[in-house]
């Protein structure tokens, strides 16, 4: 795949990323690959059904008793074992793994997997919307360089103090604001194709040359978790879901979620007990954000969804990462940076 050079990009010594979007009239550079390319189609063959009775397996309070540890790998964004693990991703995917959810087997379509034709059209309709997305953001910050800027410096800060006992980290941010503030920002992200039949029974680490990756710390996820115990107002403090982000190699905690919801509706006078948190994977995640499994991001969900953002990504080097981009067969590779300064995520301990 060729890239396109361009100053400023997030992703540090691994390279340029391509999909810059400059100008005031947010076009586009670059594009899905050309026929041909290492990256694959979106083609192959169909991957199992979503994990949808995940959920029951592991609320984080209420008897009995069994903290949420995330739910099955297949469903977030990346939807393989942990590096090193024997695979039980990949196409065909099938059922969860741990112990069999109480209520019977995980969900699947009665008529049969989607055909290729199926997966093809909806991988397509996500790389459009994702690219919408990206061009409505970048017409933003055309219009307005200084509040861009501004935005820019303060996911800096916001990096430098998550960051800040590693001073290589928060000199690396302090020098991309005073870059942002001095030249206008300018979001960077490469949205490409993976060959599914191969990425997806891939560790780790045999991931990084597939994505153009450094180091399996830039490997990212997104898991859709639900409060089920939710009641009153309905806002970033307080929504009934969350795409939670965090690094391919963690696990996510549902009590640490809830923690961290506590902890932010404190900070505004704003008590949350047990009773009314209740974390867990959400089932539903297909029709609530129109991804399909594995192909779940932070970015282009049909339902507005608020972000939480694992704290080691703070300290992520290079400034990039790479996500689900919609679809089984699309990532996204983006600037640290700009993915806080779109998303606006709540920062904290969920692993």
């Amino acid at each position: 795949m060729t890239t396109e050079s361009s100053s400023g990009a997030p992703g540090g010594p691994q390279g340029p990323l391509e999909g810059l979007l400059g100008g005031p009239q947010g076009h586009l550079k670059g594009g899905p690959p050309p026929p041909g390319s290492s990256e694959g189609a979106p083609g192959g063959p169909p991957e199992g059904p979503p994990a949808a009775e995940a959920a029951t397996q592991g609320a984080p309070q209420g008897p009995p008793e069994e903290p949420f540890r995330g739910p099955p790998e297949e469903a977030s964004s990346e939807g393989v074992p942990h590096q090193g693990t024997p695979t039980q991703g990949g196409p065909p995917q099938g059922a969860p793994g741990g112990p069999p959810s109480p209520s019977g087997p995980p969900e699947g379509p009665p008529e049969g997997p989607p055909s290729v034709e199926d997966e093809m059209e909806h991988s397509a309709e996500q790389e459009r919307r994702m690219r919408s997305l990206f061009a409505a953001d970048a017409a933003a910050l055309a219009a307005d360089p200084a509040a861009a800027a501004a935005a820019a410096a303060a996911a800096a800060e916001v990096v430098a103090a998550g960051a800040s006992e590693e001073a290589a980290r928060a000199a690396a941010a302090a020098a991309a604001a005073a870059t942002a503030a001095a030249a206008g920002h300018v979001c960077e992200f490469r949205l490409f194709r993976i060959n599914k039949e191969i990425y997806y029974v891939s560790n780790l680490e045999e991931r990084l040359p597939l994505l153009g990756a450094k180091t399996i710390n830039q490997l990212c996820k997104t898991i859709v978790v639900e409060n089920t115990k939710h009641t009153g107002p309905e806002d970033r403090l307080n929504s009934r879901f969350y795409l939670v982000v965090l690094q391919s190699k963690d696990k996510l905690n549902g009590e640490r979620v809830k923690d961290l919801i506590k902890a932010e509706n404190a900070k505004v006078g704003r008590q949350l007990g047990n009773k009314r948190l209740n974390f867990n994977f959400c089932s539903s995640f297909e029709g609530l954000t129109g991804f399909k499994r594995n192909g779940v991001g932070p970015l282009g969900s049909k339902k507005e969804i608020p972000v939480i953002l694992s704290k080691p990504l703070l300290s992520l080097f290079p400034l990039s990462l790479f996500l689900g981009g919609g679809a089984p067969d699309l990532k996204l590779q983006i600037g640290l940076l700009d993915l806080i300064r779109i998303t606006n995520p709540i920062i904290g301990v969920v692993c």
